[in-house]
């Protein structure tokens, strides 16, 4: 803290101001150092260890598999020639790539063709999103086919058009030269100008998918909606019947990005076809290699450990689990999410603003919540990877066998109702996250490690302010205007006509305007937006409501005449509802080396930390200004809903 600050007119120095002394980003030479970033690399040590520990009689079929493919990315340094003949040959099986053939032709050139023999084969998604999910509209929660945006090079397809995340984009760029360079032989002046059509093309497919985003109005139709809507320019059938093997989907089938695909073939038209060969063949390759490129053995290491716990995510976690202490957290957070249940059932009970049809609503939601830590305990689901060849000389071999079996499940469960968990498709996050598929908030086991956000002698304010507050968010996503559309079972319904009710939107138009006007500017510029309005709203009201269920425990009747004591902290004046404040500010903690970003943040397309999150939020709260006797902006607080 820097206790010198006035609370009012800067929290976030007041609660984080000495951090940038205690963790200098530029002596550690990063972008940026924060107490997410702490987390984060306290879990890499642990799964660091773990994987470098030799294999012992203890270990399980599975994990013996996992370390042994963890060291298969390592050999990468070593293997050479052999490694960059291995990507060639991959690229062969599919036809050629035009910066390393000169005879490519491009009459033999079919990339619609091309991209719907690479998902039958290693079900990766390049240009087109092919994804085989539960039937979100069908009891009988039958497997069909979603149409959805196809992967790309970095997480989110506005990362690619916001200026805020220049930086990123130029650390890919750099990634795809050194990949044609290093791994594909190319030359320096061409593997230069071949990377930038590689990138422009993606910003391209970026921009395509912009207003594609309404989750209210995503078209499901039968298979005769392919042919009927995306005639011979997109042949959206023909790629469904190359990726599936001529089977398929018997029920609906989901375009969720109908403008995309509009724009993908304008796009297509105008876009040499050397461009798009390089493109997918590049994309293909980019499952194969470690990005951003190793330049040392520590960060070959660092890239290994990401690429074996984003493959074996389930058992890494496990594994975790075991050697951690977290037991304790565990059931923290069970008991946690019981309590900020119980503070919001007693809050519909006051709140007149909300019909009794979205009252009721809200409780069936919450109560059928399910929580599940994602240390995948007592899980049988390992057994898939036994049947896995792993060969600890041969990263691509091991990846090809990776992506084959996945295709092949993907196929067999294909019109069944073989349950299609999301939890273990969804990419590994430091934080919690709620998926409405399946009305579960899922909490990673590396986001309970002792100490960071709470601890059993911690006091409640600091529980309540750090895990509560993550908790109190993702759950707020069960009941926001995408969420409340989604049954308590998961599945989508009609629910309300299908119209979002005038409450929930009369607070989204209430946050719009206050985003509008507390707009920040650095260095005499406005700075964009980093997060979606919808988690601006969920980060506000779920601090709101964290705090109610703190202040609900404090003045509970139980706890008169009780030693309260243990709600301060040695030698620190702030107590109770003051130490909550400051709590939450002190998770977004953090130093910029602006030497590398040019900007106040460091944008990672997950979170964004420090000052602009600290006080975004809190200029929403009306209970933060009261508890440090601040002067209230002149303007209302009316868009509270809960």
């Amino acid at each position: 803290m820097n206790a010198a600050a006035d609370p009012c007119k800067n929290f976030y120095e007041f609660s984080c101001g000495n951090f940038p002394r205690i963790y200098p980003a530029t002596l550690s030479h990063q972008a940026e150092t924060s107490v997410l970033g702490n987390l984060q690399a306290d879990l890499e040590h642990i799964m660091f260890s773990m994987l470098n520990s030799p294999n012992v009689t203890l270990d399980t079929v599975s994990e013996r598999k996992v370390k042994d493919f963890y060291n298969s990315c390592l050999d990468i340094s070593q293997s050479g020639w052999s490694y960059v003949t291995k990507l060639k040959e991959i690229i062969a099986e599919f036809g050629q790539m035009p910066v390393l053939d000169e005879n490519w032709s491009e009459t033999d050139f079919d990339w619609l063709k091309t991209v719907a023999e690479i998902s039958q084969k290693y079900d990766l998604q390049i240009i087109v999103g092919r994804y085989v999910r539960k039937d979100s509209h069908d009891r009988r929660r039958r497997n069909t086919v979603y149409f959805d945006l196809p992967s790309f090079g970095l997480a989110k397809p506005e990362m690619y058009l916001n200026p805020a995340y220049k930086v990123m984009l130029e650390e890919y760029r750099s990634a795809i030269i050194q990949h044609l360079r290093n791994y594909l032989g190319v030359e320096e002046i061409l593997s230069e100008m071949v990377a930038q059509e590689i990138l422009g093309f993606e910003v391209a497919l970026a921009m395509a998918t912009t207003n594609d985003t309404s989750t209210l109005s995503h078209p499901y139709e039968y298979v005769d909606y392919l042919k009927r809507e995306y005639p011979d320019e997109l042949d959206l059938l023909k790629y469904l019947e190359i990726t599936l093997d001529d089977t398929l989907p018997k029920g609906k089938i989901f375009d969720m990005c109908p403008v995309y695909h509009k724009n993908l073939i304008k796009l297509m038209k105008r876009t040499p076809k050397k461009i798009v060969a390089n493109y997918i063949f590049y994309s293909l390759l980019r499952n194969f290699m470690l990005t951003p490129f190793p330049y040392s053995y520590e960060a070959l290491q660092r890239g290994c450990v990401g690429l074996t716990r984003r493959h074996f995510s389930s058992i890494v976690d496990n594994m975790v689990y075991h050697r951690t202490n977290v037991k304790d957290a565990e059931q923290a957070v069970i008991n946690m999410v019981y309590d900020l249940r119980t503070v919001m059932e007693f809050s519909l009970r006051q709140n007149d603003r909300l019909s009794e049809k979205l009252q009721k609503r809200i409780k069936q939601k919450l109560k059928a919540l399910k929580v599940k830590i994602k240390s995948h305990e007592n899980s049988d689901g390992f057994q898939k990877y036994e049947q896995l060849l792993i060969d600890v000389n041969d990263i691509c071999g091991n990846l090809k066998s990776i992506f084959i079996l996945k295709s092949m499940e993907i196929k067999e469960n294909l019109n069944s109702t073989t349950p299609t968990s999301y939890l273990d498709s969804i990419s590994p996050s430091l934080l919690p996250r709620y998926i409405k598929e399946e009305n579960t908030l899922l909490v990673p086991v590396g986001f309970l490690q002792p100490l960071f956000f709470w601890h059993s002698t911690y006091p409640v304010s600091i529980k309540l302010s750090q895990l509560g507050f993550f908790l109190a968010h993702e759950m707020l996503h069960a009941i926001d205007e995408e969420g409340i559309f989604y049954d308590p079972d998961g599945q989508y319904s009609y629910w309300n006509n299908g119209k979002l009710p005038d409450t929930l939107i009369m607070r989204r138009n209430c946050y719009s305007q206050l985003q509008q006007t507390s707009s920040y500017i650095y260095a005499g510029t406005k700075l964009p937006e980093l997060q979606p309005e919808l988690e601006n709203i969920v980060d506000a009201e779920g601090l709101r409501w964290a705090y109610k269920t703190f202040a609900t425990w404090y003045n509970s009747p139980l706890l008169v005449g009780l030693n309260i004591s243990s709600e301060a902290l040695p030698n620190l004046q702030y107590q109770n509802h003051q130490l909550f404040f400051i709590h939450f500010a002190q998770l977004w903690c953090n130093d910029i080396n602006h030497a590398v970003t040019g900007l106040p943040f460091v944008p990672n397309g997950e979170y964004i930390s420090g000052s602009l999150k600290v006080m975004s939020i809190l200029t929403n709260v009306k209970e933060f200004y009261e508890t440090f006797h601040c002067e209230r902006p002149k303007r209302t607080f009316e868009c509270e809903v809960y």
